[in-house]
């Protein structure tokens, strides 16, 4: 396997390993915006007001002109659960967020509960899904928290995935519980790691859009 392979395949394990879900990209974006710092004056990092990140490297051709642009794009998100409301000191209601199938939403799975203002590395709280709500506003699903977990911690700010392998790889084939699309802000992050090492070579105006 080649250094740059070795390359996408670290930063490709911390990427699709970070929770995310729509309208919680946090945990995302935080470590996006550190990579970006971590690679100094090659790389320029805008915000806008929306969240979404625009990833610039600037490169010249010899006489100093811009030179050809190479534009990319990727979304930090992945389908997901995110918290609405506590119906009982274990359950509660996570409305359903991106392109979920009903007959997967409604099956009785483990789920892991994160929260936006946690750590990249914090520890997941353990529930399962109980069905679709009733009356629900919104398409909505009654989550339980295992008796083993902290019921009272889950509230604003938690998003549930399904408890799936974040990330595996073998050989030359990844596997992961949100490929769509944290490979591809892993793909796209990793580019600028190689323009940084051809830095003289780097006549490509690269841009990466990451889109919340």
């Amino acid at each position: 396997m080649t250094q740059e392979e070795n390359q996408f395949l670290e930063l490709a394990q911390i990427v699709m390993s970070l929770p995310t879900a729509p309208f919680c990209e946090d945990l995302v974006s935080g470590f996006v915006k550190e990579f970006a710092a971590g690679l100094g004056k090659t790389l320029s990092l805008y915000e806008d007001v929306f969240g979404n990140l625009l990833l610039v490297h600037e490169g010249t051709e010899a006489g100093g002109q811009a030179g050809p642009a190479l534009i990319a794009t990727a979304h930090m998100d992945h389908p997901g659960l995110v918290y609405e409301d506590r119906l009982s000191k274990r359950e509660f209601v996570f409305s359903i967020k991106g392109g979920i199938p009903r007959q997967f939403a409604t099956k009785t799975v483990p789920v892991a509960i994160y929260n936006t203002s946690g750590s990249r590395s914090q520890e997941p709280i353990a529930g399962k899904l109980q069905g679709l709500t009733k009356g629900a506003d919104v398409p909505a699903l009654k989550l339980r928290v295992s008796g083993k977990s902290d019921a009272a911690v889950v509230g604003p700010g938690s998003f549930a995935m399904w408890d799936l392998v974040p990330f595996a790889s073998h050989k030359r084939r990844i596997r992961g519980r949100a490929c769509d699309d944290l490979a591809g802000v892993a793909c796209g992050s990793v580019s600028y790691t190689h323009l940084r090492a051809h830095e003289t070579d780097s006549y490509l105006v690269c841009r990466l859009l990451l889109e919340k």
